[in-house]
């Protein structure tokens, strides 16, 4: 049984055994007993050529000596991941770090105002009396967000200074130019998206001429059907194609806001009739439809 990680497990575990403090034979068992998913002990062994008592004890000893985890006869995978992930973490550079961490937040979906490592807090302190300091908290969906580490501090401390000595205040104005023009752009986008939007609306507010159908299926079960863009003997027509000859048109209607008679009106009128998606009227249901006899608001969606 291989879980959906496992083959990015061994490979970092492979990339991290000795700095995790394993010798050959316990990378070898360990990384055997990833791949067989459950700890069968002899099938473990088989793989790689060793007895199944040698494969139990080099496994008892990882777990004594804290390396891994198992949790009703299973090796716990997470905490094995989440061990190896922080040897990687601790041997990537910090700009490396930084971009990793937004391409997850884009990729998890938060590229509008996700939070990812290069989101930070700047946290004015007072080191003593003369002197003043600047830590970092870093960003968090937790209320009071943790602060970096002293390392990871001076090491970002190190590359801003690195970056601040190796370009001009030219460079950065004209960075920051092109940010500007850039941003003007998207204004422009964002008020034509905009109106676009607001025209959409008030398309949907204007009232589309059209017909509502009443047909009869072949198991008497009844359907509404309506178009605002197709003749009423097109629209016939497709429902015949659709539902067969046998259908039988009971009742049309030639309406003057079409989509409010139906979405308003109809759907509402009948809901308690409804099942599934057809719907099972009565004889006087019927009728009333045949009399075009409607509420005033329903009168008002149907004759204008």
């Amino acid at each position: 049984m291989l879980f959906a990680y496992d083959s990015e497990l061994i490979s970092m575990l492979a990339k991290t055994y000795i700095r995790y403090g394993l010798n050959t034979d316990e990378f070898v068992v360990l990384n055997a007993a990833i791949a067989n998913g459950y700890l069968e002990l002899k099938e473990i062994g088989k793989s790689i050529n060793k007895s199944s008592e040698e494969v139990e004890r080099i496994l008892s000893s990882l777990v004594d000596k804290g390396k891994i985890k198992i949790v009703s006869g299973i090796l716990d995978r997470q905490a094995l991941f989440h061990e190896m992930n922080s040897i990687i973490i601790s041997q990537m550079t910090l700009p490396d770090l930084i971009i990793e961490s937004i391409e997850n937040s884009h990729r998890a979906g938060y590229a509008q105002g996700g939070v990812h490592m290069g989101q930070v807090e700047l946290i004015p302190f007072n080191i003593n009396d003369e002197q003043q300091g600047i830590a970092i908290n870093q960003s968090s969906y937790l209320p009071v967000p943790k602060m970096w580490s002293k390392k990871r501090m001076i090491e970002l401390a190190n590359c801003i200074l690195a970056f601040a000595e190796n370009v001009n205040e030219e460079w950065i104005n004209d960075y920051n130019a092109k940010v500007f023009e850039q941003n003007e752009k998207q204004k422009e986008i964002d008020k034509i998206r905009e109106e676009e939007r607001r025209e959409l609306k008030r398309n949907r507010n204007i009232p589309k001429n059209g017909y509502i159908i009443l047909f009869r299926l072949s198991d008497s079960m009844y359907k509404f059907s309506y178009t605002t863009s197709l003749t009423l003997e097109q629209k016939i027509l497709n429902i015949q194609r659709e539902y067969g000859d046998t259908v039988q048109i009971i009742h049309t209607l030639e309406t003057y806001d079409t989509m409010k008679f139906f979405h308003k009106f109809i759907k509402t009128q009948f809901s308690n009739r409804f099942n599934g998606d057809k719907y099972e009227l009565l004889e006087e249901d019927i009728k009333y439809i045949q009399n075009e006899n409607f509420p005033s608001n329903a009168m008002e969606w149907l004759e204008g």
